[in-house]
């Protein structure tokens, strides 16, 4: 029998045995394939690649007719580890597997589908990079006694900072005295706060909130701004660019599967909306906005605003720029949702993860 050969994304993965895997892979090619790996849990298997979640893979598989296909080999061409640094972004992958695995029929192929996926991946896995903030003491002169604070601190002894969040007793590195003792001039004296120079008081505070002395040095937080979710060097997505990249790909999936909602005229009716941008009914069941006639009688509507409706048209458009405007980010994420789960036929599961940001 002839095997076939595909580029896929690993969307589901379950345990068949102890050596065994079944993945499920939305290939470009053939669309949702369900395959058995035999041995691929072993060690030292003939798969390169570990059928991770998101993994993007070259396969080659033998179509069976019970259904499993029995898979022979893959080898790894993507994977996406930046996610894993970003819970937001990570739960909008798995969100966008979910409506892959779950959204789609075996052997039903869509190039388009696939290659948004993998744009969508791409750029929920692409962030600017950034440095971890150095440790900088402060500024001395060379051969000198003057700081930068105008405190007399004669060859200043070295402080070790504390990994915690608040500082600790400080051990003293001078030179010692014949008796073991610290030599003469290193005797720790009590230093009162003094004001740093302009523009630096965000630092001048330790993550207690306690006020730093001249000679201690300042750990800031990893995340100085925005929500510490990404890990150091590595600075997490926006809401707004997350959410717009989920919204586009799920018009994608919509429009894919033939329930692209219609915005330019009523879904029952046809009659063509004289305001675009005047708000209007919305049902997802009936498959796009209504009319002030028919919107009555449809019992999922719900009053969309009409800036929510044309930033939904620019994302069908591929337009709209990389974020949701804030006021309509909460109203559009709500409309696609019912949406995406009045074809699914129920709520995805990672839908409220997604949405929870």
């Amino acid at each position: 029998m002839a095997a076939d050969k595909a580029l896929a994304i690993v969307v589901r993965g379950t345990d068949w045995s102890e050596t065994s895997r079944i993945a499920t892979l939305f290939t470009r090619e053939f669309g949702k394939v369900r395959a058995l790996a035999k041995g691929g849990r072993r060690l030292k298997s003939n798969f390169d690649v570990a059928f991770d979640l998101l993994t993007v893979c070259e396969v080659v598989f033998i179509r069976k007719a019970s259904g499993l296909d029995l898979l022979t080999e893959a080898r790894m061409n993507e994977q996406f580890p930046t996610l894993r640094q970003n819970l937001p972004a990570l739960y909008a992958g798995y969100y966008v597997a979910e409506l892959l695995a779950d959204g789609t029929q075996d052997y039903d192929p869509h190039p388009p589908l696939f290659d948004a996926a993998i744009q969508t991946l791409r750029s929920l896995g692409k962030g600017e990079k950034r440095q971890p903030n150095p440790l900088t003491p402060f500024p001395r002169k060379e051969g000198g006694t003057e700081t930068k604070s105008g405190i007399d601190t004669p060859q200043a002894p070295v402080l070790s900072p504390s990994p915690c969040s608040g500082p600790r007793e400080a051990s003293l590195t001078g030179p010692e005295s014949k008796d073991g003792g610290v030599g003469e001039g290193l005797q720790p004296q009590p230093t009162s706060p003094s004001p740093l120079p302009e523009g630096k008081g965000e630092q001048a505070s330790d993550i207690s909130g306690r006020t730093a002395s001249v000679n201690e040095r300042v750990v800031s937080a990893p995340f100085p701004s925005g929500r510490g979710d990404g890990g150091v060097g590595s600075p997490p997505a926006r809401d707004a660019d997350l959410a717009a990249r989920v919204s586009a790909f799920e018009l994608v999936w919509l429009q894919e599967l033939g329930y692209s909602p219609r915005l330019e005229a009523c879904a029952t009716c046809g009659r063509e909306r004289l305001n675009p941008t005047a708000r209007a009914f919305f049902s997802p069941s009936a498959g796009g906005v209504l009319c002030p006639e028919c919107g009555p009688a449809v019992a999922d509507r719900r009053m969309v605003s009409g800036e929510s409706l044309e930033t939904i048209r620019a994302l069908s458009a591929g337009g709209a720029g990389p974020e949701l405007p804030p006021g309509v980010r909460t109203e559009v994420r709500q409309v696609l949702g019912y949406a995406v789960s009045c074809v699914l036929g129920r709520r995805p599961r990672l839908l409220s993860f997604v949405d929870a940001r």
